[in-house]
């Protein structure tokens, strides 16, 4: 296996407050790692930088054949659209469209015919055929989080990054979720996940504690 993320001597720092000094740290392709730590040690930064949200002070940080993009640029925009696929704790849905119509906007260039054929065989697998058409705004937590799962399995991008993808989550839901995410890796997806919830520790290939 070969590095599909690679951060090399990396610093980063709020005004005066130093989140990463000299911090080095790879994610094979296809691993699953966690990345955990006390609340303030930059585990959501660190998904930031990776992610192409949050720019480094210093150091390089590689995604794939990319190094040291800058965020909020066309180039950005593009990878994030091409190859990372994000699963934020507040699911970063479209509240007034309908599940469908959310999923959708991932899919380019098919067919309406093909387009709903994937995402209804997609909703089977997340457990939500049944609420194609209705709108996000009424569905629950955990189902909003399984729509996100949907539209990160059918989107293209091969680095799935998860900032506490249980959070708030039923027992069933947190199940539900973590299934989901071996299945995305199981498509070869690599996944990099930032966690305080013990349950995903058995899932994942590894575990970084800042």
């Amino acid at each position: 296996m070969s590095a599909v993320i690679y951060a090399e001597k990396i610093y980063k720092s709020f005004g005066d407050h130093k989140i990463f000094e000299d911090y080095t740290f790879a994610v094979e392709e296809g691993e699953f790692v966690l990345i955990k730590g006390q609340s303030g040690c930059g585990k959501s930064t660190l998904l930031s930088m990776i992610g192409l949200l949050v720019s480094l002070d210093s150091g390089s940080i590689h995604i794939g054949n990319h190094v040291n993009v800058r965020p909020y640029t066309e180039k950005s925009r593009k990878i994030l659209a091409e190859e990372i696929g994000w699963l934020f704790q507040n699911y970063a849905l479209v509240d007034d469209k309908s599940v469908r119509a959310n999923l959708s906007m991932v899919l380019n260039g098919l067919s309406k015919k093909e387009m709903d054929q994937r995402i209804e065989e997609t909703l089977v697998k997340v457990g939500l055929f049944k609420a194609a058409d209705q709108k996000i705004s009424s569905l629950s937590g955990g189902e909003q989080q399984r729509v996100a799962l949907a539209r990160l399995l059918l989107k293209p991008s091969k680095i799935i990054l998860a900032d506490e993808p249980t959070g708030n989550l039923d027992p069933e839901n947190k199940k539900a979720v973590m299934r989901l995410l071996k299945e995305l890796q199981k498509k070869k997806k690599t996944i990099v996940a930032v966690s305080h919830d013990e349950n995903l520790d058995d899932f994942a290939d590894r575990i970084i504690h800042l």
